[in-house]
């Protein structure tokens, strides 16, 4: 308890390893709170940590995240400036997949953006991508790294109302974590997809 607490009072924080990232989405601070050896990046109104981190000089990068009872570590070997953009988005995909996915828009036409995968192995197989349209629209269906670079364009055009469907093969994939994100005009829906071989 007393290593996730704030140490710093009101203390000035000369630096720290995500000053350059405030804003990003899940980093509502715009002050940095140090505890013992584990920097405070997300709090609760009442000072609860909910996000604690470690970042090291050469990018490996720890952290914990007790609002949903998960911890994890980003395993490299690079400049922590490098590292930092792609630390900050396996975090949020992370939340976004316990989570159980994220609708950033729920209203508008598009429901229901789903993954179906075959089994017993989906990695060699081909997996189907399922939205459904209550009325006529324009959409893109894309597919992004953990990074947030698209990897593949999978579908885009005007779309009647009803069911569509969009293969995607999954053997061309390398493992990793992906989000296939489906835009409208009226906002988003997001899928998570991790590979694994």
């Amino acid at each position: 308890a007393a290593m996730l607490a704030d140490q710093t009072g009101n203390a000035p924080i000369a630096y720290s390893p995500i000053d350059n990232y405030v804003g990003y989405p899940g980093l509502p601070l715009t002050e940095r709170v140090y505890g013992l050896g584990v920097w405070r990046e997300r709090e609760a109104p009442d000072g609860t940590l909910l996000d604690g981190s470690s970042p090291g000089g050469f990018g490996f990068s720890p952290w914990i995240d007790t609002e949903r009872g998960v911890v994890g570590v980003l395993l490299v070997e690079d400049r922590l400036t490098d590292v930092m953009g792609t630390y900050l988005e396996l975090k949020r995909l992370v939340r976004e997949i316990v989570d159980g996915g994220a609708v950033a828009s729920s209203s508008g036409p598009v429901s229901g953006l789903r993954l179906e995968v075959p089994s017993p192995n989906p990695a060699r197989h081909r997996a189907t991508l399922r939205f459904e349209l209550a009325t006529p629209e324009w959409t893109r269906l894309e597919l992004l790294d953990a990074r947030g670079r698209r990897v593949r364009l999978l579908d885009a055009g005007w779309r009647p109302a009803g069911e569509h469907r969009v293969s995607l093969d999954l053997s061309r994939l390398a493992p990793g974590i992906y989000r296939a994100v489906l835009r409208t005009r009226d906002g988003r829906q997001v899928q998570p997809l991790t590979v694994v071989r």
